[in-house]
């Protein structure tokens, strides 16, 4: 049996458009990728120090070819400059959390520069993540509907004609969660209120012990609110709630490492460097304005929690992202 996947458009794209991306770049320090690559980073601190950088073209002259090819591509396919844009998103897949990084429409192509740096507070949130990587994806995107397009022309507004890939991975497990989706028998499981929408189990999980060959805590989300989170992926609601929970699963450690806090009092840096503290310490450390080495941090970290925390939800950008779920009333 063929078990080949593929992508089916049910659209015709003419001419160059769809390949129009295939000279885009990513960089990350030193670093390059070409669409459909990867980029693999040993160094989980390296890889939040390093700069990303999306290079439309490799020099000035390939990218004036590359916005007139963009802007007469567009033409042939019968699509107004002002009804498509160059899109970036950023994706990290363990966390679930998805940026859009820049949508700048075709009929703005003069003001377009030819690299974008996500350094600083321009780094999106899901760049942040050293321990399972994310997907950066550039795209030519419908920016609003165009039903009068014809049969077999691109109509529905998201939909995207041309699209170039780059994955960066780290060689590190994850050091965050996965949620569970918690239904009715998990709550009787462990004795929990009907409403409860989530709940942290550290079972036999030593969070000061490395993590190879440890079972995973585990961190249940009611499973409609996942559901409904999944649906609104992308929006800022969505993004608020899984930020949330981020911050949730982090505090649910940090509460248990308190209570093995006389534990821990003997234990340097390369006992937990490999452990689900060590990592969160770690976060904690590349959050702060000193930027101090974990090592430094460990006893502060385990004297100061709620110090801790503070500088995670910095790091998570919990502020802007819970700020931005929220709508005024008109």
């Amino acid at each position: 049996m063929n078990r080949e996947t593929r992508t089916v458009r049910p659209f015709i794209v003419e001419g160059r458009l769809a390949s129009v991306l295939e000279g885009v770049r990513f960089n990350l320090a030193t670093a390059s990728c070409e669409p459909g690559g990867r980029i693999l980073v040993q160094d989980p601190d390296e890889y939040l120090r390093a700069e990303p950088v999306l290079t439309w073209a490799q020099d000035d002259p390939a990218f004036d070819e590359f916005r007139r090819a963009l802007a007469d591509e567009a033409a042939r396919n019968r699509i107004e400059p002002f009804a498509a844009s160059l899109v970036v998103t950023a994706h990290a897949p363990y966390l679930k959390l998805t940026d859009v990084v820049v949508s700048h429409p075709l009929s703005e192509l003069r003001s377009l520069r030819r690299t974008l740096k996500l350094r600083g507070e321009s780094r999106p949130t899901a760049l942040w993540a050293n321990t399972h990587g994310a997907v950066v994806t550039a795209y030519v995107a419908l920016n609003r509907e165009m039903p009068e397009a014809g049969n077999l022309r691109p109509w529905l507004m998201g939909t995207w004609l041309a699209r170039a890939v780059f994955r960066l991975k780290t060689d590190l497990p994850p050091i965050l969660f996965r949620p569970i989706p918690m239904e009715d028998d998990h709550r009787r499981e462990h004795n929990l209120p009907g409403e409860c929408v989530r709940y942290l189990h550290m079972g036999d999980h030593d969070p000061l012990q490395s993590r190879e060959g440890q079972p995973h805590p585990e961190f249940y989300v009611d499973a409609n609110l996942l559901a409904r989170i999944d649906r609104a992926r992308g929006t800022p609601v969505a993004k608020g709630f899984q930020v949330q929970l981020a911050c949730d699963f982090i505090a649910g450690v940090v509460t248990d490492v308190a209570t093995r806090a006389d534990t821990e009092d003997h234990l340097e840096w390369e006992h937990v460097a490999d452990s689900l503290w060590g990592r969160i310490v770690a976060l904690a450390a590349k959050a702060g304005q000193d930027n101090q080495e974990p090592a430094v941090l460990l006893g502060w970290a385990r004297r100061n929690p709620a110090q801790l925390l503070a500088r995670v939800e910095g790091l998570l950008k919990a502020r802007r992202f819970l700020m931005g779920a929220l709508v005024d009333p008109e």
